[in-house]
């Protein structure tokens, strides 16, 4: 059977779809996935920075009373400011302190 001139030119216009269209979407998702991951580490950077600038006091990161970490969780909020939940873990893995959630609550984190 005789391909006519309509499938011909479909099948070539399709080749060339293809043959173009695969190499944009491989060059697209690895740049935007470069971009997305740069981004990412950029505001973790800028994030670190921020708590390198003002680090809690010594007492409040070894409260004698969990009740007692007010100078701890004003820290965490102040750190929070930036937009990032902020989670500080004692050793042992007992949450001392969250911008989220209520340390008495949330499990131990050891594991």
């Amino acid at each position: 059977m005789r391909l006519n001139l309509f499938w011909k030119l479909g099948f070539a216009f399709f080749a060339l779809l293809i043959a173009v269209l695969l190499p944009v979407d491989f060059y697209a998702e690895r740049a935007l996935r470069r971009d997305y991951e740069r981004a990412g580490f950029e505001q973790l950077a800028a994030i670190a920075r921020i708590a390198l600038a003002y680090p809690p006091e010594p007492a409040a990161l070894a409260p004698s009373h969990p009740l007692d970490s007010a100078g701890l969780r004003g820290w965490v909020a102040k750190m929070a400011a930036s937009g990032v939940r902020v989670t500080v873990i004692a050793s042992d893995g007992q949450v001392l302190a969250d911008s989220q959630s209520d340390p008495q609550t949330m499990e131990n984190h050891a594991d």
